[in-house]
């Protein structure tokens, strides 16, 4: 009996689950899909339509822009809930949810206000908001400062497309990639993480590309850091490409730096040990005010001579009326100082153009100045237009051993009451012309010089008066006399190039720009050349031959200001 329950139980069971799975497998009716019609209406607040907006439905992704009565129609859309997306370039992104069903308004107007009110909250990477953040909007500027939660109210903002700019003290972070979005008819947060940033930092003295003193350099720059905040001086390291690592601070001077250019960086790293540099480029020249013949970078002299002309009588019998047209002294690199004289020369009726260039390349050693090399370089155009290929030129380059002595204390003329020095001149010179012929010419002469030393003398220039020494220097049959006054160099020469002597005084210069205590004002309407008095010489060397070059070469030469 207890069997038969048993049996009876476990068939009914069965029964019930054979009917339950019958059951599953009876079909579903199909469900009925229907499909409908919309328009959207895209306006301003004033009711006038904005054509060229961009309608988009979600999840069945059909676009389509509004036409000139800001009008879209979307036809046969399956019913069921969407998100309509509008979007310009100039509007934030407006999303309105819309369920489209058989009793759907058919329908959607959307007005685009012409204002609105974002919030926004900034934070930083560990998501702690940031206070005290100025934010801006960008083209249009509008602005707000974050409080204790981060957050900042940007009221009344004319709608359009923003990027937005994070500012603390000078540094700024600009966000680019946030849109507003409106979601229906509610404006979104807009939430900034500001990242850690690289220090904003700038060099404020000296300014780039200027030319500087060697002497007591004083460099500045301010700094600060998203974070941080002003950075500390330890935090500005200066560098120069030369001369390595200067020191530490956002104001630092250096007693000397290195004659030439100079790449100036400045480095900075903040508490998160992120880095940034800025560099400038400085030109640095060696000027001793103290100094009788300082020879800075850049510093040039013009002198104005007592002639301004002279007349040659060549070997063919004809007067040669030359007239100086430009007359240069200057230093081009470091103790390196340059003449050049340009003359127009008149034979007959036919003008032609002369120049000549020499260099002189200058040792100091300590208190004495020397010149190592010397090159000359003298040019003949067959007339005064000198854009044309010369039709003669001879280039003369002079080695001394050892260092030709020029002044023995610069600082300290009057030390000494005169001095000798003797050289060996190793002398090349290459002559060639406009037909193609050439000829070079090498010689080792001895040269002895003397020097004198003179008391004080007061000369007047076109500049002012200047308390000067006076030198005579002797070569050979030849006398030179040079009046240097201290922080100038030479304010006077005189020569015995000709009969009698030959003489100019300083007419303008720049050498005292290059201290503080400028005091030189040119004078105005000062001419160049004073006396019309002509100078007569000879020469006797052939028309066109290395040898009338080399007699021309020793004229100008002693006619420069070196």
């Amino acid at each position: 009996m207890r069997n038969f329950k048993i049996k009876y139980v476990i068939s009914a069971i069965l029964f019930c689950a054979v009917i339950i799975l019958s059951c599953e497998k009876i079909p579903s009716s199909p469900e009925v899909q229907n499909y409908y019609d919309f328009s959207v209406v895209v306006v301003n607040e004033s009711g006038y339509p904005l054509n060229g907006v961009k309608v988009t439905t979600f999840p069945t992704t059909i676009a389509q822009i509004t036409n000139k009565a800001g009008r879209v129609l979307f036809e046969n859309i399956p019913g069921g809930d969407y998100q309509i997306v509008l979007s310009r370039s100039d509007i934030p992104i407006f999303y309105r949810d819309y369920r489209l069903k058989k009793s759907s308004i058919k329908e959607w107007k959307f007005v685009i206000a012409s204002k609105m009110t974002i919030n926004i909250y900034v934070k930083n990477i560990s998501g702690q908001p940031i206070d005290g953040i100025e934010i801006n909007t960008s083209p249009i500027s509008m602005t707000a400062v974050t409080d204790e939660k981060g957050h900042a109210v940007l009221e009344n903002v004319p709608v359009s497309r923003y990027t937005f700019v994070v500012k603390r003290l000078n540094s700024a972070v600009y966000i680019k990639d946030k849109v507003l979005r409106v979601v229906n008819g509610q404006p979104q947060d807009i939430e900034i993480v500001i990242d850690s940033q690289i220090p904003f930092i700038k060099i404020l003295a000296p300014e780039n590309r200027t030319s500087h003193n060697i002497y007591n350099i004083h460099f500045s720059a301010e700094g600060y850091d998203f974070e941080d905040g002003d950075l500390p001086d330890n935090s500005f390291t200066w560098y120069s490409d030369i001369d390595g690592v200067l020191g530490t601070g956002r104001e630092l001077t250096v007693d000397r730096l290195s004659v030439g250019w100079n790449k100036i960086t400045l480095k900075s790293m903040d508490s998160n040990r992120n880095s940034n540099e800025a560099s400038i480029y400085l030109n640095f020249y060696q000027y001793e005010k103290d100094s009788y013949f300082p020879v800075p970078v850049g510093a040039y002299w013009n002198y104005r001579y007592s002639n301004p002309v002279f007349t040659i009588n060549n070997e063919e019998g004809e007067t040669e009326h030359w007239k100086i047209s430009e007359l240069e002294v200057l230093i081009d690199e470091l103790n390196t100082r340059s003449c050049k004289l340009i003359y127009t020369v008149t034979i007959k009726n036919r003008t032609r153009s002369y120049s000549y260039y020499v260099v002189d390349y200058y040792d100091v050693d300590n208190d004495t100045i020397s010149l190592s090399k010397t090159t000359e370089m003298l040019k003949i155009w067959r007339s005064i237009n000198m854009d044309t290929e010369p039709i003669e030129q001879l280039d003369i380059e002079t080695v001394y051993l050892p260092g030709y002595l020029i002044i023995k204390n610069h600082e300290d003329l009057i030390e000494n009451d005169s001095y000798e020095t003797s050289v060996s001149a190793e002398t090349t010179w290459r002559y060639f012309d406009a037909l193609g012929f050439g000829k070079i010419y090498e010689e080792t002469i001895e040269i002895d010089t003397n020097v004198e030393i003179g008391g004080m003398e007061i000369v007047e220039t076109a500049m002012g008066a200047f308390e000067a020494a006076t030198l005579n220097i002797y070569i050979e049959n030849s006398v030179r006399k040079w009046w240097l006054a201290k922080g100038i160099g030479i304010v006077q020469i005189e020569y015995d190039t000709f009969d009698f002597p030959v003489s100019a005084t300083l007419f303008d210069t720049n050498i005292l720009n290059y201290s503080e205590e400028n005091q030189l004002h040119k004078l105005v309407n000062d001419p160049l050349f004073a006396s019309p008095r002509e100078f007569r010489k000879k020469i006797t060397s052939p028309m066109h031959t290395p040898e009338r070059m080399l007699e021309i070469c020793g004229i100008l030469r002693e006619l420069c200001p070196r």
